[in-house]
């Protein structure tokens, strides 16, 4: 009996619904299965979920910024953030792309948002684009704000002093406790570094020196963390399929018990539904592996990646 299973290909299969259900497309076509593992991952990791979250002011406090529009744009970020609203009309229209790249996020954890309340005239989803940006760290229930900027101000290490001096807590974890010698501590040299992909440790006005703030840039300008949950997911899911051929007779038992025909081919799918994943027989339904808590963290990002169940 000859065993048919590619559970990485069904892995990938069902993330592709998940991305086009979110619409958006990838930049890299056709995308393989890791293609399309990275960008499901990089999209989650990308997008804020709707969720309510306390939200802080650093000191001194923001000013809202001048004009009505954007006075009532930034309002309405602050409302959504609190009352567990969409954020997501703010966001880059980047977001659009789900294997694009948000540099700024990957090294630092800051994300930007654009303070207009009047829809985008080409983009549905989206509102207008502002020049001014509430760049802000988001956690599961926390929003920091850190300040209002112009756009583009990727690199600004102002940024990260402002939350050192509000909420040192945000970084402690990359904080380094030995003595750096490479430390960057300008804008103009994060700006390069990122241009060529490197990670660095960035040097602040109180003299910390902090390194992989965020989920670090992988050499090809991706997300290093989008990146490992891909390779992370392929591995557990290579690992069980090793041991269901591994199982070949015990399934070919399986089959042909009380005297049934056996299958020239056995054709064994991962299959999800909204309380499971399993990998199954196909023609009899028989389960050959149900994936534990734990496992299913590894193939949907789990608590890393909390919108890639939600997306």
């Amino acid at each position: 009996m000859e065993i048919r299973i590619n559970l990485v290909s069904d892995w990938a299969v069902y993330l592709m619904r998940r991305l086009d259900a979110i619409g958006g497309q990838l930049k890299n076509l056709p995308p393989t299965p890791a293609d399309i593992g990275k960008a499901f991952f990089n999209a989650a990791l990308r997008r804020i979920p709707a969720r309510p979250r306390r939200t802080h002011m650093p000191a001194p406090p923001i000013q809202p910024p001048a004009g009505l529009s954007l006075a009532k744009g930034y309002q309405e970020v602050v409302a959504a953030s609190e009352n567990g609203g969409d954020l997501f009309p703010f966001q880059s229209t980047g977001l659009l792309a789900h294997d694009g790249k948000d540099l700024m996020l990957f090294d630092w954890g800051i994300y930007h948002l654009h303070l207009s309340v009047d829809p985008h005239p080409k983009k549905a989803g989206f509102n207008a684009r502002t020049e001014p940006l509430l760049y802000v760290i988001v956690t599961d229930d926390d929003l920091y704000q850190i300040a209002i900027k112009p756009h583009g101000e990727w690199s600004c290490v102002e940024l990260l002093d402002i939350v050192e001096k509000n909420w040192p807590h945000l970084l402690e974890h990359a904080r380094c406790g030995m003595k750096v010698a490479n430390a960057v501590s300008t804008d103009q040299e994060i700006e390069s570094m990122r241009k060529h992909q490197i990670n660095c440790a960035v040097r602040l006005s109180s003299g910390n020196v902090y390194s992989f703030l965020a989920s670090g840039i992988a050499m090809s300008g991706e997300s290093f963390k989008a990146n490992k949950a891909m390779i992370d997911a392929h591995r557990i899911l290579q690992a069980v399929e090793r041991k269901v051929k591994e199982k070949s007779q015990e399934l070919e038992l399986e089959l042909g018990r009380d005297g049934r025909a056996l299958p020239e081919t056995a054709a064994i799918r991962l299959v999800v539904d909204a309380h499971s994943v399993k990998v199954v027989e196909e023609a009899s339904g028989l389960v050959l592996h149900d994936f534990s808590t734990n496992e299913q963290a590894l193939l949907f990002g789990g608590a890393i990646f909390n919108l890639a169940r939600d997306l």
